[in-house]
This record gives structure tokens, sequence and C-alpha cells, in this order.
């Protein structure tokens, strides 16, 4: 009896560090996808953690690139951004770090794009443009800031953003700190020189036409330009299509927004809505599109909202669906902010 209790003994002291490690399983690496578009054909994408080279991309002729950062085993850790463009841009260096960034290369010109997030979320993704040294992160449920992006010691972009719904949507606001000066300048008319002669025998003068002065009242600014998203969060999805579309995380591209007829378009991600039912003095539009998504195909879509042209900005709801294309014949309504740049 006390030889089998000895083996039983020794067998759990033998099975103890296996069961600790199955209810301890080691961290998983942490990756974030990092998408860059705006580059030029050709050019390297390096990507650094902390002082360490942790990827590159040479960028195709479409001028997206991914790549992905890998995070190791690390914690949750408040990254920063640090962009260097190198070589006349053929160059461009993301530099990540949790502290000080290691110091440029002489022949490298550092644009400061602070963008302060926490690298613990398992859908965080960050997106930059070359071309406009514009980035964002998006996918979060806690709050990210991107604070600046500046160059030549002029701050020329301000942007917050803050992720909600449990991370199935996000919400983003953007300012952009301009300055204008206006000049003015007031010719003098001379007062015509002193005539002592008598006065001639001049027919009396005649009446001017009388002349409409211009109107003052100005016109409606156009709704047509670019535009980012500011905010999506699905608003109605009885049929729980949501964790299938993932909508909202494919609105990272500049929206093309033209009249005549109204259509609102973007990248990959997005059908395309267009139509004739728009009104440019209240700026309600009822538009509708088809196309594909998430895989499937013909799935028709209703957009229906409001433009405001005082401060740039699209508010609708954007149904897909509408027809029954989804399982169960349910549609999906996401809440869609547009901001024009």
């Amino acid at each position: 009896m006390r030889r089998s209790f000895v083996l039983v003994f020794v067998t759990l002291l033998a099975l103890a560090p296996r069961l600790a490690a199955a209810q301890n399983p080691p961290p998983k690496a942490i990756e974030i996808p990092v998408q860059v578009t705006g580059a030029a054909a050709g050019t390297l994408v390096e990507l650094y953690l902390n002082n360490g080279k942790n990827a590159e991309l040479v960028v195709d002729v479409s001028g997206i690139g991914n790549l992905v950062l890998n995070m190791g085993n690390s914690g949750k850790t408040k990254l920063t951004l640090y962009v260097d463009v190198c070589k006349d841009g053929k160059i461009v260096k993301m530099i990540f770090t949790d502290g000080e960034p290691p110091p440029k290369d002489e022949d490298c010109e550092r644009r400061v794009a602070i963008a302060g997030f926490y690298n613990d979320c398992a859908k965080l993704r960050v997106t930059f443009d070359v071309s406009k040294l514009f980035g964002h992160a998006t996918g979060c449920s806690h709050t990210m800031r991107n604070v600046a992006i500046a160059g030549g010691g002029a701050l020329i972009g301000v942007v917050a953003l803050t992720s909600g719904g449990g991370g199935d949507g996000y919400a983003r606001q953007a300012t952009q700190a301009t300055q204008s000066t206006q000049a003015t300048m007031t010719t003098m008319t001379p007062l015509p020189p002193v005539n002592n002669a008598p006065p001639a025998n001049n027919p009396p003068p005649t009446t001017p036409p009388t002349t409409t002065p211009p109107s003052t009242t100005p016109s409606t600014p156009s709704a047509a330009g670019t535009y980012m998203c500011a905010a999506c969060n699905p608003s109605n999805d009885p049929g729980r299509h949501d964790g299938t579309l993932r909508a909202c995380f494919g609105l990272t591209a500049p929206f093309t927004v033209t009249e005549n007829p109204f259509t609102i378009r973007s990248q990959s991600g997005f059908i395309e809505v267009t139509g004739a039912n728009y009104n440019p003095s209240t700026g309600a539009f009822d538009i509708t599109g088809r196309g594909s998504i998430a895989g499937f195909n013909n799935v028709t879509v209703r957009a229906t909202g409001t433009v405001n042209t005082s401060t740039g900005r699209i508010t609708m709801n954007y149904t897909l669906g509408t027809n029954g294309e989804f399982p169960g014949g349910q549609p999906i309504t996401y809440s869609v902010t547009l901001q024009k740049q």
C-alpha cells in the first residue's frame, strides 16, 4: 500500500510541470498588420521595432504594400511611430518604438508622425499613406491617438482616433490647422485739377444708366470632392451579419464624391452607390448600388443621408442586402460619417 502511494506521488510530481504549462500556456506572439499606400513603385519600405529591422518590402506598381510588425511576446506596450524618408523618397523607414527613436541617417529626413497606441489588441491594424504622410490605427476597443503629422517644423494635421462597439467599429475625427492671410490694397483716386476758365456752353449731363449690382448671396458649395471615413458602426443588424462582413474595417481608403448623378465610390470593401435623387438645396440623397462584399455577389445597397456642405460632412445609413441576399434574408445597416479633406 505504501509503495502504491509513493508511485502515485512520484507520478504527480513528474506531471506537475506539464499540468502547469497546460493551465498557463505561453503568450502568443503579437503581430500587427501594417499597410502602406500611396508609395511610388520600387520604394523600399522598412519596418523597425526600436533599433532593429523587423520587416521590409519593395512596393510594386499598385503603390500598396502589406507587411507584418512582429512584436514577439511583449505585453501591453504603448508604441510611437516615426517615419524617415531617405534617398529622395526611394526608402521609407517606419520606426515603431516604445521609447526614444534611434538617430536618423544623414541622407534621411525625419517626419514626426506621432501615433501613440497600445499593441495589445488582436484586431489592431496600422495604415500609412506615404504620399500624404498620413497614418492611422484601427480596430481596438480602447482609445488610440494619432497626435500629429508634421514636416519642416509646421503642423499640417491633427487626428484623434477612438474606437467603439467592442472593436466592431471605429470612429475617427479629423481637424486641420490652416492659416490664411488676406491683403487689401486701396487705390486713392486723385482729385481733378482746378479749372478757372468760364464754363463752356455744354449740354446738361445725362443720367447714367442704372446698373444692377452683383448678387452678394453666396452660392451653395459643391458636395463633390475627396472624403475620408470619420465614423462607422453597425446600427441595425438583426441577422448578425457584421461578424462576417466587417464592412467598417474596409473603409480606410479615400472616398470620391461626384454630382450629376450623385455618386459615392471608394476602393474594394465599399460598394459604390449612385443616383439622381439628390437635392443640393437640402443636401438630402437616396441612392442605390450593387456589388460584391465578403464573398457575396450581386448584393444590393441603399444609401440615404444628408450632405452638409458648410462643414464638409456626409452622414448616411448604408444598408447592405436590401433584396435579401444574405443568409436569413435580413439586411444590415451601417451608420457612416464621411469628412471632406
